[in-house]
């Protein structure tokens, strides 16, 4: 089988969306994890004789249904948080960076407990992220959305709420409160409050938002920097966010699999891993992926990053490293060091399904989350038209010379040449595999998001090679103000680009969309990306 991980991903996301649609009454869910088990001991009774593998693989099946189901109810233990009227004493850690409103701040605490409430504190004494602060509120703790609430009727303002409270509730929120300046305080207590390693990470992502600001890197252009390079999206204003959205480059604001194959190929080229072999291209591949990793986990680790380094890892170990058995003489080889050239599609999937299979059993939440369905979506479409991009990249590439010296800068600039274009076309690609999904989540079709997309790719490259020139500057105290400027116009650029392609009725158009249509979408891109196999068949560019 070549996709040996797709049934256990398959039946992981049945556990969850049955766990999810059954409420969790205990009188449904227990029943329905009896019957599960019951069903695994007869099918391993029935086929026990005529089918070794089939009975192991239904009974694996049956059991990663069972999975999702207990995952989901373990997570909705930890969430739920029926809290009574009355005062409240809470204690707990500032795990993200406070967001800025009118009149409060809005900060998202740990509490003592385990549990993650978003707190509207008046403004006073500021918070930072990794402060252990204390909150006495008698507003009362508004309890967020649980699959047993329903709405008592049809009215919008009503199902407002609810639908907000069921996005906190899937984004892990236990529940919200209000606080006055007076009801609050930060905690200096360091014996009962001491700082992580993960939490000390995060606090650089206050560090470099607070450097970015202090060098005159703010307003709009500072916002769009602080968003591509560190994941803080907190200084984006409504109507730049919905500027963005209308041009068709809102995925741009978002940290995905875009931003870090990006920094990957940049620390590759850095490292020359493209020119290393054996146990030095490892040491390289290493390197790079703990660089990835530190960059994923200052940012907060968002789904779709956090996606796009598991396969990023997957992917460059595999190549790395491989490892055979041969049953015949009982011996193992590893080899250290192979092409990366050589992963095909099929390895690329399965890192893919992997990847999401990891990521569910951490955290079920992540199936209803828009950014973990807009990143799969678009490293699926990316990884099945795998063989289309390598067949267009491979017409661009120079020929190479005889001279060794020579041969390596032809290799240099092919791996350049190659970079780029590949960007352009796997955001391209990127951009038509969520269109469907971003009309149905935002009621909004960008008409010309391929086109914006295409223009805003290479600005979004120059934007993170010099964010990384401008911290290595900045770390060796060196005014980086060139670098601003230049770091400054390039997001002036970006903005002024959805600026003019937003202010069009033609670059947009509204649309309200249900599951069907979503569905009858993505049945038409699969209907072109078939024909475009066709095509390119017949001119010989694939197999």
């Amino acid at each position: 089988m070549k996709h040996p991980t797709l049934p256990l991903l398959l039946a992981l996301v049945i556990g969850i969306a049955v766990g999810y649609a059954l409420n969790f009454h205990i009188v449904l869910s227990v029943p329905v994890l009896v019957v599960a088990v019951v069903m695994m001991a007869v099918v391993m009774i029935v086929l026990g004789k005529r089918s070794t593998r089939m009975t192991f693989s239904v009974a694996v099946m049956i059991t990663f249904v069972v999975i999702g189901m207990l995952r989901y109810r373990f997570e909705h233990d930890c969430i739920a948080n029926r809290v009574a009227d009355g005062t409240h004493y809470i204690t707990g850690t500032v795990c993200e960076i406070p967001r800025h409103k009118p009149k409060t701040y809005e900060v998202t605490v740990k509490t003592d407990e385990g549990r993650r409430i978003v707190a509207y504190l008046e403004r006073g004494e500021k918070a930072n992220m990794g402060d252990r602060i204390a909150i006495y509120t008698s507003r009362g703790t508004q309890s967020t959305w649980n699959p047993n609430d329903k709405p008592y009727g049809s009215d919008d303002a009503e199902q407002i709420i609810m639908r907000y409270r069921r996005n906190l509730y899937l984004q892990g929120i236990s529940a919200t409160c209000y606080a006055d300046s007076l009801s609050w305080r930060i905690i200096n207590d360091k014996d009962v409050g001491h700082t992580s390693f993960l939490e000390r990470l995060h606090q650089l992502q206050a560090y470099m938002v607070e450097a970015y600001t202090a060098s005159g890197l703010d307003g709009d252009e500072g916002a769009i920097i602080q968003a591509i390079t560190t994941g803080s999206k907190t200084q984006i204003s409504p109507a730049l966010r919905q500027q963005y959205s209308r041009s068709g480059l809102s995925h741009l604001l978002a940290l995905s699999g875009f931003h870090l194959t990006i920094i990957y190929f940049i620390l590759q080229f850095i490292m020359a891993a493209q020119l290393l072999s054996g146990r030095r291209r490892l040491l390289a591949d290493i390197g790079t992926l703990v660089a990835i990793w530190t960059f994923v986990v200052i940012t907060g680790a968002p789904p779709s990053l956090l996606r796009a380094a598991i396969m990023c890892s997957l992917l460059t170990l595999g190549n790395s490293i491989s490892i055979s058995y041969d049953l015949l003489t009982d011996k193992m080889s590893v080899k250290i060091g192979t092409n990366l050239d050589e992963m095909g599609k099929n390895r690329g999937l399965n890192s893919l399904i992997l990847a999401a299979i990891i990521m569910l059993l951490c955290n079920p939440f992540y199936l209803f989350q828009l950014s973990f369905q807009l990143s799969f979506a678009a490293m699926l479409a990316i990884v099945m038209c795998s063989d289309i991009t390598s067949a267009i990249l491979l017409r661009l590439r120079l020929g190479l010379p005889v001279n060794k010296l020579g041969r390596m800068v032809v290799k240099t600039v092919n791996f350049i040449i190659q970079y780029v274009a590949g960007s352009i076309v796997i955001s391209t690609i990127s951009a038509v595999a969520t269109m469907p999904l971003v009309a149905y989540h935002f009621q909004i079709i960008s008409i010309v998001s391929p086109i914006t997309t295409l223009i805003a790719t290479p600005l979004t490259l120059v934007l993170i090679v010099l964010a990384i020139v401008w911290w290595v500057v900045h770390l060796f105290a060196i005014d980086p103000q060139a670098i601003s400027l230049g770091l400054k116009r390039t997001a002036e650029q970006m903005n002024d680009l959805s600026r003019w392609t937003s202010q069009h009725d033609w670059s947009s158009y509204g649309i309200e969309i249900n599951v069907v249509t979503v569905v009858a979408m993505y049945a038409l891109v699969v209907v072109i990306y078939l024909m475009l196999r066709i095509l390119l068949r017949r001119l010989e560019w694939i197999e």
